[in-house]
């Protein structure tokens, strides 16, 4: 990646730039002076089960590279399979708590160039987001009982 053309007609200067012009455009900060506010809602909570911990694990494709922690699937397998309470317990205590951490939400991007685009434009490159595993398993854990 070279030089982008950024929204004022100039390019940036060197790759660090570059970089964050591209960034900005595919994932813009929210607007000033909003305030994310932890919302806290009065409902029965239902116990995350070992087994749907489980299901939900063996329906996840294996081969899925890991985020910026490094840990794959198949190691998170493991460490429930070690210790399936603990493991299934850190869910319900994220879920009691209304805490999705933070650390689960860190990605490592990477910037694919598109075929036959500009690469001086902004819209030229498609990123790739890779999260923690730890956080995709509790996201779809969530996700499957809003559903159902």
């Amino acid at each position: 990646m070279k030089h982008i053309r950024m929204e004022n007609g100039e390019y940036t200067k060197n790759f660090r730039d570059s970089i964050q012009v591209v960034l900005e455009h595919h994932f813009p900060r929210s607007e000033d002076g909003i305030v994310e506010k932890q919302i806290k809602i009065n409902m029965n909570f239902v116990v995350i089960t070992q087994e749907e911990v489980k299901a939900v694990m063996d329906d996840m494709d294996i081969n899925k590279s890991p985020g910026p922690d490094g840990l794959t699937l198949g190691i998170i397998r493991e460490l429930f399979f070690f210790d399936p309470a603990w493991f299934t317990e850190l869910f319900n205590d994220c879920t009691r708590q209304g805490v999705f951490p933070d650390f689960w939400k860190i990605v490592k991007v990477f910037l694919i160039p598109k075929e036959g685009k500009d690469l001086t434009e902004v819209s030229a490159y498609r990123p790739i987001c890779l999260l923690p595993t730890w956080g995709k398993v509790y996201d779809k854990i969530i996700a499957q009982r809003l559903l159902y």
